[in-house]
């Protein structure tokens, strides 16, 4: 294409034409995305351009959820929604859209457009709740701007943070949200009609980390509840009756609105199936039920010691009628609930 001087003899052709179309189209968007750079500079991969429908501005690197809309849709324009789709979207408020959200890469004003990260490596504001978490996704509100929140899955991998909690900056890997399962260890009881527990962290070594706590529910009824429960599944409590603590199990995360740092239990084990400990007085074969002290809780997991409790009595059931003495060694195997039978007594 070539400029022309005056009296020269001009005829537009198509591709002139086309060029004019396309740098008018692009000083149209820049005004109206208030200074935005070029159309043509989000067509790099991972980068979208989109319109803040929201009333709030939205600073760069502030993350902005996808709404139900488009600002030229199908029945508006065809060809124009094939060529340009721009979703409309406003900052995050909730945590209904978890997966379903961008990365500005510029300020982007109330009303107008502005380009974003939806797939790819980007700089991002972090409310981090524990050091050690993984990933990211959409928060439940505003707090002091637009930001995700860590948790142990999310749409948004984190490759760097800055040390500690709170609001932290990071770098963050965009792509397809993929929960998996996460090891835990119950801190606290859970029983029927119990608020939600907190559970422990159990790295890929079998090894609870204390100093990392998170809240568990049950949506499958593995505490024994009679109602509301959906499933019985694999490590279900068969016996209907509460999961002490140390029971342990795999918790995930389900799209129920449920918060990033609470995971529902999908597999459950009781804490112990023996125990041994210290026989506190004389029975005889008549005898019911004895009491033992000094209890050492064996793992059905590895069958190792995970505790000892020398401070509370266990009362045993003695249905295959066995006779013992104080101090002497007995070791009992659970019956459901609360039931602990005999297994064997070491006389002395």
């Amino acid at each position: 294409m070539e400029k022309v001087k005056p009296g020269d003899p001009f005829r537009m052709t198509a591709e002139t034409f086309n060029t004019f179309v396309d740098a008018a189209r692009d000083f149209k968007m820049r005004q109206q995305g208030g200074g935005a750079r070029p159309l043509r500079e989000t067509r790099q991969p991972g980068i979208v351009l989109v319109k803040n429908d929201d009333v709030f501005d939205i600073e760069r690197f502030e993350a902005m959820r996808i709404e139900d809309s488009m600002v030229i849709s199908p029945t508006d324009n065809l060809i124009e929604f094939k060529n340009r789709p721009v979703p409309k979207c406003k900052g995050i408020d909730d945590n209904a859209h978890i997966g379903r959200w961008v990365i500005a890469q510029e300020p982007i004003p109330a009303g107008k457009f502005g380009r974003a990260c939806i797939s790819g490596i980007t700089p991002a504001k972090i409310d981090v709740g524990y050091a050690g978490h993984t990933h990211a996704d959409a928060a439940d509100k505003y707090d002091s701007g637009s930001k995700l929140r860590s948790g142990w899955y999310g749409a948004a991998e984190i490759l760097w943070k800055q040390s500690g909690t709170g609001e932290k900056w990071a770098v963050v890997r965009l792509g397809t949200l993929a929960p998996w399962p996460i090891r835990f260890e119950l801190k606290d009881a859970i029983y029927p009609g119990s608020d939600d527990p907190e559970a422990y962290l159990v790295d890929e070594f079998g090894a609870v980390q204390t100093g990392c706590t998170f809240e568990v529910y049950d949506p499958f009824g593995y505490s024994g509840a009679s109602t509301g429960a959906k499933y019985q599944g694999r490590g279900k409590n068969q016996y209907s009756s509460p999961h002490n603590q140390g029971s342990r199990g795999l918790a995930m995360p389900l799209r129920d609105g449920h918060e990033l740092d609470k995971l529902a239990i999908i597999d459950l084990t009781p804490p112990a199936e023996i125990i041994q400990g210290e026989i506190v007085s004389d029975f005889t074969t008549a005898a019911g039920a004895f009491s033992l002290t000094n209890v050492t809780v064996l793992s059905p997991q590895n069958g190792l010691i995970v505790r000892q409790d020398p401070g509370s009595n266990i009362t045993v059931s003695n249905t295959f009628g066995w006779r013992g003495k104080a101090g002497d060694t007995a070791m009992a195997i659970w019956a459901g609930g609360t039931t602990w039978r005999a297994l064997q007594v070491e006389c002395s």
